[in-house]
């Protein structure tokens, strides 16, 4: 999902990376199939933040007491975020 999908005004930030990061950002551009180092950081933002929420989430129940039932279901859902993942992960163009 690009910027203008989410309907919220886009900004510049300019970021300074060793050459060996730059390195590695292009090279996870080309072989994720990104179209710039832009839209590969946005997602590595969206994974860090959905991840922060999930976690606090989390957190909170374990504060309240609460349990998370391991059902079949959890694992069934848990198994397809990790197979979405690693196809990203590992699609080429």
């Amino acid at each position: 999902m690009g910027p203008m999908a989410t309907n919220q005004p886009v900004t510049s930030m300019n970021i300074s990376l060793p050459e060996s990061l730059r390195e590695f950002v292009d090279e996870q551009v080309t072989k994720g199939g990104f179209s710039s180092a832009s839209e590969y950081v946005r997602q590595l933002l969206r994974e860090a933040q959905e991840g922060a929420v999930a976690e606090a989430k989390l957190l909170q129940a374990i504060a309240r007491g609460g349990r998370i039932e391991l059902t079949d279901e959890y694992w069934k859902n848990k198994d397809g975020r990790v197979a979405d993942l690693i196809r990203k992960k590992t699609a080429r163009p």
